[in-house]
């Protein structure tokens, strides 16, 4: 009867170590962008996510450029790839991608799926990746969220 006990009770603490390994469904999936030489996280932004009908929306309290002002830029040569990854086995369905200078100067640039091209011109970039899922994945994940990045164009 003792082992009994012993068994089911190392049973149940397995079973909830192991669910809490897997992937928090309340909140979008990490982002990483992926160059030649770095793999880094992205500061989450504003994103509005649904799962299994719970709708969750946040605002972030800082603009990319007040979040990541002390961070230090990621490296990246002109007129490279650069790719953006989350971390999660659903995939966003849709990308865009905004930017920011140093110096004020915006823009927008086109994704290729998750793929985007790094601009001609130097300097400090603040980048924002608004993710769009649209719920055909495995996860059934429907919303968007911003991924901010500040990139250093060499």
């Amino acid at each position: 009867m003792k082992s009994l006990k012993w068994g089911m009770m190392t049973f149940a603490m397995s079973a909830l170590l192991l669910a809490g390994c897997g992937e928090d469904l309340t909140q979008p999936p990490k982002g990483e962008m992926l160059t030649t030489n770095h793999k880094e996280k992205a500061v989450i932004g504003d994103y509005c996510w649904t799962v299994d009908g719970e709708k969750t929306c946040e605002e972030a309290d800082k603009t990319p450029q007040e979040a990541l002002k002390k961070a230090e830029a990621i490296p990246v040569t002109m007129e490279t790839a650069v790719s953006f990854k989350v971390d999660s086995d659903d995939k966003p369905s849709a990308a865009k991608l905004s930017w920011v200078t140093e110096k004020g100067k915006k823009g927008e640039q086109k994704m290729d799926s998750t793929l985007f091209i790094a601009p001609k011109e130097k300097g400090i970039y603040y980048y924002t990746i608004e993710a769009t899922w649209d719920g055909s994945g495995e996860n059934k994940f429907e919303g968007t969220a911003e991924y901010s990045y500040k990139v250093k164009i060499q």
